[in-house]
């Protein structure tokens, strides 16, 4: 999503719902070697110093990101970045991040010549994705994506008097971000595991929301919750691959969304997030608890979960 922005950019870094935010320069031109025309990189110059100047961050790495970064240009591009930035090159995830592409705007000059439209020339806001937030100390093997947990946590209609419990709360990232979008009666996490649940402890802990909200350990097909006691529950399901199974799963879904049921307040809302599409299809066709509000696709490291909205009947 492109927009145009005229106030502080570090008011920019506050926000919880977005992956990341680029600067963007249109570079009119054909070919890739435009970029290394005198005018045209003195501008991305200047745009690299307005993103460096925006936050005070540990620069010390930079990454370029294009189509055939191993040709003799590219790697002209990369050595000028380099030494203009006094930033070490970076074969991936440098702190400055330059991604270069072909642009879809139209430059009429260019475009009278018969020429390609030209090069965007896009630089990462921050010295690390918005994602990745300072709280995580501890990263568990499949942790859910923290924007993505922050857009689940907004999607339970976060209250103030909201009784809220994150089923299977692996490192936290749901309990975390439900804290971050307002207050809440209690906030609860529930897992099995002592060390996942010291993981989410660690995490906790290094956010500014430690105490507002407690782990427990328990099963989540067997919680110690009341029946209808709470008022909105969110869940990361596990994917069947990094971790779980999908015959586990098979198992797994269905009595999880029949405890859910069970300590669900009628109308609260169940947010939840899976790649096993078909199988939480055939779950929630079998039962009478939940009905579908919305069903939301994203791409999360490459694969296609989707989140659904549940309400209690």
């Amino acid at each position: 999503m492109r927009f145009r922005y005229r106030g502080a950019l570090l008011k920019l870094m506050s926000l919880r719902t977005v992956q990341a935010i680029y600067l963007l320069k249109y570079i009119p031109g054909r070919r890739p070697s435009t970029l290394l025309g005198d005018a045209n990189f003195r501008e991305i110059q200047t745009l690299i110093e307005t993103v460096r100047s925006a936050e005070r961050g540990d620069y010390q790495t930079l990454h370029l990101a294009a189509a055939g970064s191993d040709t003799v240009l590219m790697q002209r591009l990369k050595s000028e970045f380099a030494q203009q930035t006094g930033l070490a090159l970076a074969d991936d995830k440098g702190d400055l991040l330059i991604r270069l592409r072909p642009s879809a705007q139209s430059a009429q000059s260019s475009t009278a010549a018969g020429d390609q439209p030209g090069w965007d020339v896009l630089i990462r806001l921050g010295a690390r994705p918005l994602a990745t937030r300072d709280w995580r100390q501890c990263n568990y093997e499949g942790a859910l994506n923290a924007t993505v947990a922050h857009v689940m946590a907004l999607l339970t209609n976060p209250a103030p008097t909201d009784t809220y419990v994150n089923l299977g709360c692996g490192s936290g990232s749901l309990l975390i971000e439900r804290c971050a979008a307002g207050d809440a009666r209690q906030v609860v996490g529930v897992d099995n595991d002592p060390a996942v649940l010291r993981c989410a402890a660690a995490n906790r802990e290094a956010s500014e929301y430690a105490s507002r909200s407690t782990l427990a350990r328990a099963d989540i097909r067997s919680t110690p919750f009341a029946t209808a006691s709470v008022d909105a529950l969110s869940i990361d399901l596990p994917f069947g691959q990094r971790v779980g199974s999908h015959e586990q799963n098979r198992t797994l879904y269905p009595a999880t969304l029949r405890e859910a049921a069970r300590i669900a307040r009628p109308s609260a809302p169940f947010v939840v997030i899976t790649h096993e599409l078909r199988l939480m299809e055939a779950v929630l066709s079998q039962q009478s608890a939940w009905r579908l509000e919305r069903e939301l696709r994203i791409v999360l490291r490459g694969l296609h979960p989707r989140i659904f909205v549940l309400r209690r009947i």
